[in-house]
């Protein structure tokens, strides 16, 4: 058919589209009609692309209409004058939201195809299905307009380089977007006006189930409730997540989970404890009875580098956005689970908080302070069978600045601080016993180390008793001097000019970077951080005074 004959029929199928064509619900099948100049031979030449999309799974299976009317563009093309083998129905986005293109291949199809000159006419039952992004909906626009491919929905056709056309394509762009938006907003609206009256559960922990009447209640099983309970009596006997979780794992005690989909829905599935299980068990509100929502700061994700940043997984009470005590049946109390944050958080390694107890041969780990830079001085071990400890700065690594702190060997440190700890056990027994306040050591007896090992929450002494040193056997005088007990009083620090070479450290903190600023440890040495001194002696020098004069201090390794 020539150009002439093409453009007489359209001029005829033009007057008679108020006959037989709805406009608004697309062309009517008993005519095969061209509503107008827009469509030329040049889109003819080329394809028509049907793009198919509904924005979930659900809409998939459940708005057939929809998917329907929107495979039936492919007989609307044919009546715009393309043959059947010249339509291409693009549908690999079904199931897919229009917010984002990333991830839509069956877009990213289209916008290649139209790139390469191959489409002359693309058909969407509404421009909401093309794209819901004002980003990606002007990009398709704008290459549409360089390569002169006509768009068509419901309404009519546009042609992107028409004035006219682009300002109404634009504007249907801007309103699909907020149409999303709208949406979304109340749909979130609503979730948290249920969340501020304790009624929104969606997943519920470990130890809950939902009752028919969707009220939650304790896990009916007993041995999965047994389970829970013993987490938070094993935390307050053991004190560290890690210590419960290795009980878990040597006992080879599991969770009892509810599956939550699949065929096995509501079954109760035994699974093995990780260190994550423990922890939120622990940190979550809902076993001390509290309904709790926003306790998961979500983050936001790095264009640049494409990781989450910004979130943070358990906020403390006063973060939460909802909270309601005694909402739901409790496992513990509530003064017990703020007792149990205030432990977890104090267990961390970090400056300001006093870390947890942990394995190793030094006796001072976590205690011991430098005396010059007032950081808190890491333990290492000699390679080797014996591993020796010793106790170094690290404060140079952080600052970019030489190093001027030193370490020491850990024996006759700890060898004097013991010492010391029970010389003052000693006069406190003798004390308690001269007034009947209590049990104590009898007057002349002295507490040996295997006695302050055996003490409630004493961390045992490696070593037992030594053999007196040569300035002990001359002058009678423990290692340190005569003043060396003052360091069980206050904190030793290095560079001492006392006779002993310790000397108590300031009380306050001023002067410091607050990067050094400790909490005192809650310890049986009087709650008080200690230090080594470098000091020399005019008596001759036993094992635990070279250690404090310099004589083994030295660089670590």
């Amino acid at each position: 058919m020539s150009v002439k004959h093409r453009e007489r029929a359209a001029s005829k199928d033009q007057t008679k589209s108020s006959k037989g064509i709805s406009t608004k619900e697309g062309p009517s099948t008993s005519l095969a009609w061209r509503p107008s100049s827009k469509i030329r031979d040049r889109h003819w030449e080329r394809l028509a692309v049907v793009y198919i999309r509904q924005s979930s799974p659900h809409q998939v299976l459940e708005n057939r209409e929809s998917r329907e009317r929107q495979y039936a563009l492919a007989k609307v093309a044919e009546q715009f004058g393309w043959p059947a083998d010249r339509v291409l129905v693009i549908d690999e986005d079904q199931g897919l939201s229009g917010k984002f293109s990333e991830a839509r291949d069956g877009f990213q199809r289209l916008l290649t195809e139209v790139t390469l000159d191959h489409v002359g006419l693309v058909l969407g039952l509404e421009l909401s299905r093309l794209a819901r992004s004002c980003k990606d909906w002007h990009h398709l626009v704008e290459v549409c307009a360089v390569f002169d491919t006509l768009l068509y929905d419901q309404d009519g056709i546009y042609d992107p380089n028409d004035s006219n056309d682009r300002l109404l394509l634009g504007m249907k762009g801007a309103m699909s977007e907020y149409e999303l938006i709208t949406l979304r907003n109340r749909l979130e609206r609503g979730r948290e006006n249920k969340a501020a009256r304790g009624e929104l559960f969606l997943h519920l922990p470990i130890g809950y189930v939902k009752s028919p009447t969707g009220e939650p209640v304790q896990e009916p099983d007993e041995q999965a409730r047994g389970v829970v309970q013993l987490v938070f009596d094993k935390f307050e006997e053991l004190g560290t997540v890690w210590r419960v979780f290795c009980y878990f794992k040597q006992n080879k005690i599991q969770f009892g989970f509810r599956c939550l989909r699949g065929p096995k829905r509501g079954q109760l599935e035994w699974r093995r404890a990780t260190h994550n299980r423990v922890l939120a068990i622990l940190r979550h509100p809902i076993y001390a009875g509290a309904y709790a929502y926003g306790f998961h700061r979500p983050g936001r994700k790095n264009p640049v580098s494409g990781q989450v940043e910004g979130g943070k997984w358990f906020l403390s009470p006063d973060e939460i956005r909802v909270l309601i005590q005694g909402r739901v049946p409790a496992y513990i109390s509530w003064e017990q689970y703020l007792a149990n944050q205030r432990r977890l958080s104090e267990n961390r390694s970090f400056p300001g908080s006093q870390g947890a107890a942990r394995a190793g041969r030094a006796l001072l780990s976590g205690l011991i302070v430098c005396g010059r830079c007032g950081h808190c001085m890491n333990v290492g071990y000699h390679a080797g069978k014996r591993k020796k400890p010793h106790y170094w700065c690290d404060t140079h690594f952080f600052e970019e600045r030489e190093q001027p702190c030193f370490g020491l060997k850990a024996p006759p440190v700890d060898e004097l601080v013991a010492e010391q700890v029970l010389r003052a056990l000693e006069g406190a027994g003798r004390r308690r016993v001269e007034s009947g306040s209590g049990d104590g050591h009898p007057a002349g007896t002295r507490a040996s180390p295997s006695a302050l090992a055996t003490a409630p929450g004493a961390r045992p002494i490696r070593g037992g008793t030594r053999r007196a040193s040569v300035s002990e056997r001359r002058t009678g005088e423990p290692p340190g001097g005569a003043n060396a007990g003052a360091a069980l009083g206050g904190v030793a620090a290095a560079g001492a000019a006392t006779p002993g070479g310790i000397r108590p450290f300031p009380d306050s903190d001023a002067g410091r970077p607050e990067r050094y600023r400790r909490s005192p440890h809650p310890s049986s040495l009087g709650r008080h951080r200690l230090a080594l001194a470098r000091a020399g002696h005019d008596s001759p020098r036993s094992q635990g005074d070279r250690a404090l004069s310099g004589g083994s201090c030295r660089r670590p390794r």
